[in-house]
């Protein structure tokens, strides 16, 4: 008889059946995926170690990676603009899916995360696969230099931490972690041909963003960040949300974003439309012409 974790893995890599009939299917041959299931797998060529109880996770195991359309994104810069020798900042870096998968494509990656218990997960990923072009910093990035109330995510999905209290109905609080701005961060490591930023920092992005003004102006990035109901929230209209980047920045979203094949298609973004939850895509005017019309080709 095959083993049942060998049909789960087999089952698991069709990209074309979608995710949550994998999960159903998935829970009912490994009911302990829900609760503690550590699992390795290939990761685009390197090694992903985790663990399904944690949502993240559970998504890489189930679909091969997480948000996989927006690596598949991030790939298509890197390739359309030659950004092989740029660096890549990660904010809100959580077990490392992002910075994992970029540290195949560009020359150095900065990955902030202050939360420790996720923290150590994404230091476990880099030893693992002995990465040498990526270093992590234990703190956040905000628009002042401080400590600030962190509050623990609640639930399976260790990604949900927040500086925010009731983001996404709340966790409790965790203790006060350091922050600093990303300006200060790049001025003091002389870091240099920042081409690409994710921010995900659960409701915290204005503040990521206002501390990374100079940085933004001076580098011109492409940058993603997650634009849910509470950061929508942070701004007081649209002219307040366009002012927090240089005057010819503009605004994409992804229209497509399949979490299966990850396959995407974008489109404008407009400010504080009728969208439970966005990934926001700032573009310097210089790249927006050919990057507006990139569709995502599974590979």
């Amino acid at each position: 008889m095959i083993p049942r974790e060998k049909i789960v893995s087999w089952f698991c890599r069709k990209t074309f059946i979608p995710y949550r009939f994998k999960k159903s299917v998935v829970k009912r041959l490994l009911p302990e995926i829900l609760h503690d299931y550590p699992f390795e797998q290939d990761f685009f060529g390197l090694l992903y170690r985790g663990n399904a109880a944690n949502y993240i996770d559970r998504v890489v195991f189930l679909c091969g990676a997480y948000e996989k359309f927006m690596l598949f994104f991030l790939r298509d810069i890197v390739s359309i603009f030659s950004l092989e020798q740029g660096v890549f900042l990660d904010i809100g870096a959580n077990v490392g899916n992002h910075t994992l998968y970029m540290s195949r494509l560009v020359r150095e990656v900065h990955a902030f995360e202050p939360y420790g218990a996720v923290l150590d997960e994404l230091r476990n990923k880099i030893r693992l696969n002995r990465i040498k072009n990526v270093s992590i910093h234990q703190f956040g990035l905000s628009n002042k230099i401080t400590e600030m109330p962190f509050y623990s995510p609640q639930g399976g999905n260790l990604g949900t931490g927040s500086f925010c209290p009731g983001f996404k109905a709340g966790g409790t609080l965790y203790k006060s972690l350091p922050v600093t701005t990303g300006d200060l961060f790049v001025h003091e490591n002389g870091v240099t041909d920042i081409r690409i930023i994710k921010i995900d920092v659960e409701g915290h992005e204005r503040q990521v963003l206002e501390g990374l003004t100079e940085t933004i102006t001076a580098h011109r990035p492409v940058v993603i960040f997650e634009m849910s109901p509470e950061t929508v929230r942070c701004f007081s209209n649209a002219h307040d949300f366009k002012d927090t980047f240089p005057q010819d920045y503009y605004f994409l979203r992804f229209v497509k974003a399949d979490r299966d094949t990850g396959g995407y298609s974008l489109g404008e973004y407009v400010f504080a439309s009728n969208y439970r939850h966005q990934d926001v895509i700032a573009v310097p005017g210089e790249k927006y012409t050919r990057l507006k019309s990139t569709t995502g080709v599974p590979v």
